[in-house]
Formats: C-alpha cells, sequence, structure tokens
C-alpha cells in the first residue's frame, strides 16, 4: 500500500505539473512534454533551473505508465523522489513571491543627505546598500564598498572634508563606483530574482540589489530590497 501510495502521489504532482506548463505553453496533449517544457522555460527561470529535473520526473512517469503490463507499476518513486516533486509543483503552481523575503521597509536617502546620516543609518541598521534617491526619482545605489573607496581617495589632503560635510550626491558623481542593481515588479517571485543576480554573475558583473516596486519602475517607491546577504534565504525558498 506504501509503494501504490507513493506512485498516485507521484502522478499526482506530475500532471498537476504538465497541465500548468501546457497551460503557459499554450499547447495541447499531442505535443511532446520535451517541447512543451522548452517552450514553458522561455519565459520562467524556475522552469530553466529545473529543467533537467522535470525530464527526469518524465521519464520515470512513462515508467510507470507505459511500461507497466498489471495494476502493479513497474516502477516505485523513492520518498525523496516524491517530496521532491511534490515541492517542485508547489514552486510551479503556488510561487513564493520575492517580496516575501525582501527586507521591508527600505531604507533610503535623498541625494542631499550627508556621508555620516548615511554611515550611521548602515551600522544602525546592519546593511551595506542604501538606494539614493533625488526629487523622487531613484539616482544610484550607495554601498559601503563606495563610501570606503571615496574615504580612501579623499584622505591625506589638507583639504578632505569631514564626513558631516559631505553630501551623498557628490558621492555618486562616479558612476563606475556606484553600486548595481536591478528593479522587478510586485509580482515577481524568488526565482526572478534570484535569476537577476545569476545573470550578472554570469556575465562578469556584480549585483548589490534587486529593488522591488509596484510594477518594476524605478520611479515608484521602493517596496523591499533583496541583496547578495539574502542569497542564502532565496536558494533555500527554491531548494526541492
Amino acid at each position: 500500500m506504501e509503494e501504490q501510495e507513493r506512485v498516485e502521489r507521484f502522478l499526482g504532482a506530475y500532471n498537476s505539473i504538465d497541465k500548468a506548463l501546457r497551460r503557459r505553453a499554450g499547447v495541447d496533449q499531442r505535443v511532446e512534454f520535451s517541447a512543451v517544457i522548452r517552450r514553458a522555460a522561455e519565459s520562467s527561470s524556475l522552469l530553466r533551473r529545473y529543467r533537467d529535473d522535470l525530464k527526469e520526473y518524465h521519464d520515470l512517469r512513462n515508467a510507470i505508465v507505459h511500461e507497466s503490463t498489471t495494476a502493479e507499476a513497474i516502477a516505485v518513486p523513492r520518498e525523496d523522489t516524491v517530496i521532491k516533486i511534490e515541492a517542485l509543483e508547489k514552486h510551479i503552481n503556488r510561487p513564493r513571491d520575492a517580496l516575501s523575503l525582501a527586507t521591508r521597509p527600505v531604507e533610503t536617502l535623498e541625494a542631499n543627505s550627508d556621508l555620516t546620516t548615511a554611515a550611521r543609518m548602515m551600522a544602525e541598521g546592519h546593511f551595506s546598500q542604501i538606494p539614493i534617491y533625488e526629487e523622487g526619482k531613484y539616482r544610484a545605489l550607495l554601498t559601503s564598498d563606495l563610501i570606503a573607496w571615496w574615504m580612501g581617495r579623499t584622505s591625506g589632503f589638507s583639504s578632505t572634508p569631514r564626513p558631516a560635510e559631505v553630501k551623498v550626491g557628490q558621492m555618486l558623481q562616479d558612476e563606475k563606483q556606484t553600486g548595481t542593481c536591478r528593479f522587478v515588479a510586485r509580482s515577481a517571485t524568488v526565482a526572478d530574482a534570484l535569476e537577476q543576480f545569476e545573470a550578472s554573475c554570469h556575465n562578469g558583473t556584480r549585483l548589490d540589489a534587486v529593488i522591488i516596486t509596484q510594477s518594476g519602475n524605478e520611479r515608484e517607491t521602493p517596496l523591499g530590497i533583496i541583496t547578495p546577504w539574502d542569497l542564502a534565504k532565496v536558494y533555500a525558498a527554491l531548494a526541492l
């Protein structure tokens, strides 16, 4: 009975995934599952991540359904396999939104704020990035690395200004030194946010933050922020 229960759970999760992917891809049952995966993955970072797993589950499903000659399945999935496909089915049909893992509320500063205020905010909040706005529009991402770089560049001169005299906007003039960030909409999933970091890594660039707004527009109020410090939580949320 235990084996039959695992078979039923596996097939239930598989069929739910198959139905969801065909709906996303806009195809019916006549289309091969491999083609369904390929088409659906074009617009889903989650499916691209677990494409190989889906193919393996498809092969196992075929062994259970097509190669069994009696009421007893010729192939019985292990418990860990069933747990994983059920987790994947949940990720596909009920994906966790990125905002649920983001830091909220987002601490921001205006470009005319001074360096002392920014440094104190970072120290008290235990974070390393602050989105900087100017007249309601996003300007750049201030990072602790930028502060260290700027202080190192300006120290040792008799005319070195005190931190309280330095405006954040002055530090942002060298765009090569500012932090990099991407904006995503409130509807973005955890997988969507992770893809932003992985795409930057693949391109050989560093991404310091993903900022979530209502529609992904940088002119909108930031609702949440995800930084590299959050990646452990992100990977855990997507684990099977």
